[in-house]
């Protein structure tokens, strides 16, 4: 049986062990966490930066994130809080070199262009998206007969 001594012993062990596990275990851990970094800057109807108390001028919002030293995160909303953009800059582990890619969107949030470019020796390439046949209208049908 337990006496009272070796109980409180044993409490007196498990006070000083957790902040010992504790800190070890953020020690283990704290070389994997990385911090990021976001900034939020607006933007006037040309994507230039203007001052956050110019909010007459202000069109459209720039965050960007940074996730680590080889990855940057960049997109543009609207007012409305629709993307309008996105920017990734960083390094392509299959080709071996940093790259940008730029995804621009319409007003619905569908995809409109897709542009990758190498940064190192500035080749790219762009694509473009054009929406399905089966979702425009007939403009035959909109027709007003006479």
């Amino acid at each position: 049986m337990f006496s009272i001594q070796n109980l409180l012993m044993l409490f007196k062990i498990s006070i000083y062990f957790q902040p010992f596990l504790l800190v070890s275990s953020l020690l283990i851990i704290a070389p994997a966490v990385q911090a990021q970094t976001r900034s939020i800057e607006p933007l006037n109807r040309h994507f230039i930066n203007i001052a956050p108390e110019d909010s007459v001028n202000i069109a459209f919002l720039k965050i960007s994130t940074e996730l680590s030293d080889s990855l940057k995160i960049i997109r543009y909303y609207d007012l409305s809080n629709r993307i309008i953009k996105k920017e990734t800059i960083g390094y392509n582990p299959d080709g071996g070199y940093r790259e940008k890619t730029v995804q621009e969107y319409d007003s619905l949030g569908d995809l409109v262009s897709l542009h990758i470019q190498n940064l190192e020796n500035q080749l790219s390439i762009t694509t473009y998206y054009f929406p399905d046949s089966s979702n425009n209208c007939n403009t035959n049908s909109l027709r007003k007969e006479a």
